[in-house]
């Protein structure tokens, strides 16, 4: 519809394959390095940013597909990066 008035464009059209009964994970960001603190001193841990979606699909004996879908919006926190 926002595309159709000229209010929005696509840059991707990304397909995500799965088996059935399996999982599958897309991310349409990165991952920002973050200093955490063990008992053996800092170390680095990469956390993922932007739109997450992982699913779970299963088809019946009809053929019939039904997902379980997890979505996750998250944005970048400058203030926890590594410098």
């Amino acid at each position: 519809l926002m595309a159709s008035a000229g209010d929005a464009f696509t840059i991707a059209e990304p397909t995500l394959t799965c088996k059935n009964g399996g999982n599958a994970k897309f991310l349409a960001g990165g991952e920002i390095p973050i200093v955490v603190q063990t008992p053996f001193g800092p170390e680095i841990e990469y956390k993922p940013y932007g739109i997450q979606l992982n699913m779970q699909p299963v088809t019946d004996e009809n053929g019939n597909i039904s997902a379980n879908m997890l979505a996750e919006v998250s944005r970048l926190d400058y203030s926890n990066a590594v410098n």
